[in-house]
């Protein structure tokens, strides 16, 4: 339960209480919950599962922080990849993850 309390504090800031009204606090608050939730089901419906364990942090570092150019090709934009950037498998892996998933039927 500590790493959870200390992801939540420290990848999220949910410490800080910036506004001195207290109802804006606690919508903060809220919306740092449902942040954590939907990081949560990231880390278990897409990512590999030796990495479902990881922290927000590195998350950021390996996959949101993504080294790219961006070319525009017969009217559509790309984003390649700089040849340096370590995590072109994983990141690869991610988005076929993500693609394989089923649509939520209501």
């Amino acid at each position: 339960m500590k790493n959870f309390i200390k992801e939540i504090k420290n990848g999220f800031r949910m410490d800080l209480t910036s506004h001195n009204d207290f109802i804006t606090n606690i919508n903060k608050m809220q919306i740092i919950g449902l942040a954590y939730s939907i990081v949560n089901g990231f880390k278990r419906l897409v990512l590999p599962e030796k990495l479902q364990k990881i922290q927000i942090e590195t998350i950021r570092k390996k996959i949101l922080k993504i080294p790219t150019k961006k070319v525009k090709y017969a009217g559509k934009t790309l984003f390649k990849f700089y040849s340096a950037y370590p995590y072109k498998e994983l990141f690869a892996e991610i988005i076929t993850n993500i693609q394989l998933l089923k649509p939520l039927r209501l």
